[in-house]
């Protein structure tokens, strides 16, 4: 393992920081008052996470002055000074885009993280000060907030009916889970998802994270690739379709054709969530790329959203498009 030693005269009692990181990175940082670790002394003091608000930050401005000066380094070194600030810090860079990165960004703030910079708990401030960490939470809320209204509905008027939830890329069903997890019993006990991903590993967190949650409902596991959804679903109708994520990564003919084969399964009274990350700052895509080393994802607007949607057979009267609170996000919800 490497090491950063970082001396700088500016931050608490003018003693040397020195931090252990698993990235390829050894320097010394310039003793200078606009230091990034000397930013970071300055933001990460008195921080109160206890009640921690996804529509407002710590402090936009000072959030914006410590990203600006890790973007001022080189992308390998400011991924390792990313990396050397917090081991949760370093785990996500590391897992950056898959399933377990994504569970990191969800629970957000109040890790409880070993603070290793003074004292100050440098992941904790990026969970909740970065926009794009809040807005993704705030996208998990939109899923569950339309899943349970949408689950509920059915179930007042057709109550003997099974609900089929369908989870495409299930890296992302925490969502479903904990919203369902929140129901009562005898609506549980109606609803059965379906949890479908490329990766084995994805599915097994998912099923037991089904146990832990105790669900009355029925989850099952698939291991399929979206690109053979007409095979795996074998002439079956679900009622709700999930997408948060997946879309991220997606050519447009991938898209077309993942939600064509969703169209082509959708019950009459079922609907599709389609998430999709929306254009955004020079700042936060070269912050969440270059610092956080997150893999590079296709930005989609609202009018793109929509012209796959209807390329993929949705009518544009059955289609709504919006955003989630802070930009970062674009859904679609689809119905036939």
């Amino acid at each position: 393992m490497s090491r950063v030693e970082i001396n700088e005269t500016t931050m608490s009692n003018g003693q040397d920081i020195s931090v252990n990181t698993g990235a390829s990175f050894s320097a010394i940082a310039p003793i200078t008052h606009d230091n990034p670790f000397a930013i970071y002394g300055r933001a990460l003091r008195g921080i109160d996470y206890s009640s921690p608000d996804l529509l407002t930050t710590i402090n936009e401005a000072l959030m914006h002055q410590v990203m600006d000066k890790m973007l001022t380094l080189p992308p390998d070194q400011a991924n390792a000074l990313w990396r050397a600030s917090s081991a949760t810090l370093n785990k996500l860079s590391q897992i950056a885009g898959s399933d377990e990165a994504l569970q990191i960004v969800y629970q957000g703030p109040n890790l409880n993280d070993e603070p290793n910079i003074q004292g100050y708990d440098a992941a904790n401030f990026f969970l909740q000060g970065l926009e794009v960490a809040r807005d993704t939470r705030n996208r998990k809320a939109e899923v569950m907030q339309r899943y349970t209204s949408a689950v509920l509905e059915m179930a007042a008027k057709e109550p003997q009916r099974q609900i089929r939830v369908l989870s495409i890329g299930s890296g992302s069903s925490i969502a479903l889970q904990e919203a369902t997890a929140a129901l009562p019993p005898e609506i549980q006990q109606l609803i059965y998802i379906r949890l479908s991903d490329i990766n084995p590993l994805a599915l097994q967190k998912g099923l037991a994270l089904t146990q832990r949650l105790g669900l009355n409902a029925t989850v099952e596991a698939v291991e399929a690739n979206f690109v053979k959804i007409d095979k795996y679903m074998d002439g079956e109708d679900f009622d709700i379709f999930e997408v948060a994520g997946l879309n991220d990564y997606l050519k447009k003919k991938h898209s077309v054709h993942l939600q064509r084969g969703v169209g082509n399964h959708m019950s009459k009274r079922g609907f599709m969530m389609l998430s999709n990350v929306a254009p955004t700052t020079t700042r936060n895509h070269r912050f969440l790329h270059d610092v956080v080393g997150w893999p590079e994802m296709i930005y989609r607007n609202a009018d793109e959203m929509r012209e796959l949607a209807e390329a993929a057979g949705f009518q544009p009267e059955k289609t709504e498009v919006f955003q989630t609170p802070l930009g970062f996000n674009n859904f679609v919800i689809a119905r036939k």
